[in-house]
C-alpha cells in the first residue's frame, strides 16, 4: 500500500525551501544599489543641490510683497467738487463727496487736487435717496433698516478729450439697526459708493 506524503512544506521546514527564494532575491536586488528613497537623499543632501536650496530661500525671505501690484490709475490726479443733491436729504451730498476723498486719499493709487490743476475732474449727482425696512422681528417690528443711495457720476479730463469714465447710475446701500442712527447706513452705503467709483478710476491688470 503506497502511503502519501502531503505536498505542501511546513512553514520554516527544510523541505521546499522554494517560498523562500522570493525573498532572497529582493535581498540581491537592493544589494545591487541605493533604493530609490536613498538615492533622492543623496541627490537632495549633494553640496550643488544644497547651495542651490539655501540661495532661494534667501531670495525668498528677501522679497517685498506688494498687495498694491498689479493695478493702475486712468489718471494721476483728480479735483472732486461736492456732488449736486437732488433729493430731499440735507447734508447728503456733502457727506457723499467728503466719503470719496477720503476714499481716494486712502487708496493713495491717485492725488486729490484742485480743480485748477487736477488731470481730471469727478462730476456726480445724487440722484435717489430712500430708506425702507429690510428685517423684522417675531412681531413684526422691524429689526433693521436699508438706506440705499443713487448717484450718476463721470470723471472728465480737464484738458478737453472728453470722459475717462461714465455711469449713469452707481449705486450703494447700507443696513442698520432700529435701535442705531440712520446715518451709520448712509455712511455704509456711501463706502459702496466710493468703492465703485475708486475701481473705476484704478484699474486691475
Amino acid at each position: 500500500m503506497n502511503r502519501h506524503r502531503s505536498e505542501s512544506p511546513a512553514i520554516g521546514s527544510r523541505e521546499g525551501e522554494a517560498p523562500a527564494e522570493p525573498c532572497v532575491r529582493a535581498r540581491k536586488r537592493g544589494s545591487a544599489g541605493a533604493s530609490p528613497s536613498h538615492a533622492g537623499w543623496f541627490a537632495v543632501n549633494s553640496p550643488g543641490i544644497g547651495l542651490l536650496i539655501l540661495l532661494c530661500g534667501i531670495t525668498l525671505s528677501c522679497t517685498p510683497y506688494s498687495f498694491s501690484g498689479g493695478r493702475t490709475a486712468l489718471v494721476k490726479s483728480v479735483a472732486v467738487p461736492v456732488f449736486e443733491n437732488e433729493t430731499t436729504q440735507f447734508g447728503l451730498a456733502e457727506a457723499l463727496t467728503k466719503g470719496i476723498i477720503d476714499g481716494l486719499v486712502e487708496d493713495n493709487q491717485v492725488k486729490v487736487e484742485d480743480a485748477s490743476i487736477a488731470e481730471a475732474v469727478l462730476n456726480g449727482r445724487v440722484l435717489d435717496y430712500q430708506r425702507k425696512a429690510y428685517t423684522f422681528d417675531q412681531n413684526d417690528q422691524v429689526k433693521e433698516y436699508m438706506v440705499e443711495i443713487n448717484v450718476a457720476a463721470d470723471l472728465v479730463k480737464r484738458d478737453g478729450t472728453g470722459s475717462v469714465w461714465n455711469a449713469a447710475a452707481i449705486r450703494g446701500f447700507g443696513t442698520y439697526g432700529a435701535d442705531t442712527a440712520e446715518t451709520v447706513g448712509q455712511e455704509r452705503a456711501i463706502k459702496k459708493i466710493t468703492e465703485d467709483i475708486i475701481n473705476r478710476t484704478v484699474k486691475s491688470w
